[in-house]
């Protein structure tokens, strides 16, 4: 190798060493900048997710608010209301529950006892008329009219002093067992009304079939007797 080779080779290999330090530096300087800028930029504080938190109010008829239920995600909270002094205490309150309880369903009675009383008593009027009415003898014997109008009649005197404050089941009873004589006796009627229809009907029948013969004897003369009484 002559002096001049040896002098390039020389020198190329001082130029790659030049090379590869300045890319070290430069590897170097980009490393410092991402760790200055890493420790610039504060890490993200963890923030847990928070429960969603279910109160439920109600307001009184006299304008309170107090806490029915508490829920914080799915557990619930328990709570004690903390009443005003112009506020019922617990006891008051579960006694006057009692009290409207026993109000409404004595209101309900009474209801219940006039609606009773007065189908009760329309019976009696309605039974008393049935029996006094002529058309309708037929169907009770005398003996047995008289005797229920009286008993209908002391119904009627019990309804208005003994037994004006029963119980509505009281007066049920009672309206119940005058309603089924009732449909006895108008049964009666109903069914004998029935059979005379009935033979009203068939009597109508037998007249409109002898009209038909005798009109087949009177313009219908080619028929002969004979084929006449097959009809």
């Amino acid at each position: 190798m002559t002096e001049e080779e040896k002098e390039a080779a020389a020198e190329e290999e001082k130029k790659e060493k030049e090379e590869e330090a300045a890319a070290e530096e430069a590897e170097k300087a980009e490393k410092e900048e991402a760790e200055k800028k890493a420790a610039e930029t504060p890490e993200e504080e963890f923030v847990p997710p928070r429960p969603r938190t279910k109160i439920s109010i109600e307001f009184s008829r006299s304008g309170y608010m107090s806490i029915s239920k508490a829920n914080v995600g799915s557990m619930y909270l328990s709570h004690k209301q903390l009443r005003k002094s112009t506020q019922m205490s617990e006891d008051q309150l579960r006694v006057g529950k009692a009290r409207l309880k026993w109000y409404k369903e004595r209101d309900e009675d009474k209801i219940k006892t006039d609606i009773a009383k007065n189908d009760f008593e329309s019976m009696i009027y309605k039974l008393k008329d049935w029996l006094r009415e002529e058309e309708n003898w037929p169907f009770v014997k005398e003996d047995e009219r008289e005797t229920y109008l009286e008993k209908l009649t002391e119904m009627e005197d019990w309804l208005y002093e003994d037994g004006s404050d029963m119980n509505y089941t009281v007066y049920q009873d009672k309206a119940k067992n005058i309603t089924r004589d009732f449909n006895k006796f108008d049964g009666l009627k109903q069914g004998e009304i029935f059979r005379s229809q009935i033979v009203e009907k068939t009597n109508e029948a037998l007249v409109a079939y002898e009209n038909r013969l005798e009109d087949i004897k009177v313009n219908k003369t080619w028929i002969t007797e004979e084929e006449t009484s097959d009809v």
